[in-house]
Order: C-alpha cells, then sequence, then structure tokens
C-alpha cells in the first residue's frame, strides 16, 4: 500500500511499502514486508548495497543447501524469515555493513531491490544458466 507524507515545506511525498524476505510456497512467490529498523539507517553507495546482494545469493544458497531439512521448511515457509535474515546479517557482517543500512538502500533503489529478490529466488532455485563459477 503506498500512502503520501508530507515533505519539505508541505509538498507531498510519496511513501513505497517496505518489502523484505519471500519465500516459495505453495501458492508461489510470497513478499511479507520488511521488519522495521529500530534506528534510522543510512542508505549504502551502489557498489556497497551489490556487495551485500552478492554475499547474500552465497550466504543462503550454503544455508540451504548444507541441510535438506532446512531447504525443506524455507520452501514451505516455515522459518523462512530466520533463516533469510540470518543470511543477511551474515552478508551485511562480511561486506562491513548494518542491516539497517542495507534495508534502507534497498528501501531507495527499487533496481537493487528486484537484484536482492532475483538473488533470494538464485539462492533457492538455482539459476537457469549455469556458468563455470556455479557451484550448483
Amino acid at each position: 500500500m503506498l500512502r503520501a507524507a508530507s515533505g519539505a515545506k508541505g509538498s507531498p511525498v510519496l511513501v513505497l511499502p517496505r518489502f523484505g524476505p519471500s519465500y516459495i510456497g505453495a501458492g508461489g512467490p510470497q513478499i511479507r514486508p520488511m521488519p522495521q529498523s529500530t534506528r534510522p539507517g543510512t542508505v549504502l553507495e551502489e557498489t556497497a548495497g551489490s556487495v551485500v546482494v552478492s554475499i547474500l545469493g552465497e550466504e543462503l544458497a550454503q544455508r540451504l543447501s548444507s541441510d535438506p531439512s532446512v531447504r525443506q521448511r524455507y520452501l514451505h515457509g516455515d522459518d523462512a524469515d530466520a533463516i533469510e535474515e540470518e543470511a543477511i546479517a551474515a552478508a551485511c557482517a562480511r561486506a562491513d555493513v548494518t542491516p539497517e543500512d542495507y534495508w534502507m538502500t534497498l528501501e531507495a533503489d527499487a533496481l537493487l531491490l528486484e537484484l536482492h529478490r532475483a538473488t533470494l529466488t538464485e539462492a533457492t532455485v538455482g539459476t537457469a544458466d549455469p556458468g563455470p563459477d556455479d557451484r550448483w
């Protein structure tokens, strides 16, 4: 749901909904709201956000491939939030950024948000065209 807010000098500002982890369930991909930040985040530089997304793919793929029961729970939506949040926290730690800053950057950059979603999907189901460096 989009809502309007007041900006500088009373001008309207469009406030986009926050979207977070998704999962592939019986009804297809499901998008859940992003957790609300407990502190204001900072929008990261474009390259820093891309680095986190890349590391996130590795972190999530490793979690899903290490234990078949974790993969099943994730695909069915059980513990999907916790699994993704753990992978996001690990990716942010490796990139030396806070999860709040990463979420704020996703909110501010629609293309990075799409890359984030595509990375979650690829980590879950693999790639249609594996290359020489793919571990699937």
